[in-house]
């Protein structure tokens, strides 16, 4: 863990699969919520890495385990983040799926945010995504979540007149 820590800024790479190793073996000792600390941080690394399907696995092991272990106040963060992760993948749909599945988790405020992010990017509806985007609650996460919520680029909205290209 403590090598982890040191490597995490010079050698991301490396940190991650020591994040991974920390989890599973705290996972073994029935500790589902020091797991999915690590397991976060990883994910958290990951995003960082430009990892996003990774990052989407490790994400949805994280949530589990803070399911696991009752720790559902610290999973809202987890849970946006991962509808960040979902939408630059590209996957509105998934998005949307995270939102309901484990939507519980998320306080008012990231809720509204994550709420205006998925309907923003499956309606295309830009305004509606920007402002989920640059919510206060996005705001908070960890940087690498901001940094990839400031690199989004919102859906472009069909006008009236023009026929929507699906291809």
């Amino acid at each position: 863990m403590k090598a982890a820590k040191i490597i995490e800024l010079s050698l991301p790479q490396n940190a991650i699969g020591l994040y991974k190793k920390a989890c599973e073996t705290v996972g073994t000792e029935d500790r589902p919520v020091e797991a999915a600390q690590h397991m976060e941080t990883a994910s958290k690394l990951m995003v960082r890495c430009k990892q996003y399907d990774a990052a989407a696995d490790a994400m949805h092991t994280t949530l589990e385990l803070y399911s696991e272990g009752g720790a559902g106040a610290a999973a809202g963060r987890v849970v946006l983040g991962l509808i960040l992760v979902q939408i630059v993948r590209g996957d509105s749909v998934a998005a949307g799926k995270v939102y309901s599945t484990w939507g519980g988790f998320l306080d008012p405020q990231q809720s509204g945010a994550a709420q205006q992010i998925t309907e923003g990017f499956s309606d295309l509806d830009h305004d509606t995504a920007v402002s989920g985007l640059t919510s206060a609650a996005v705001r908070t996460l960890d940087n690498d979540y901001v940094k990839l919520a400031r690199d989004i680029v919102p859906p472009v909205e069909a006008k009236d007149d023009e026929d929507l290209d699906l291809c």
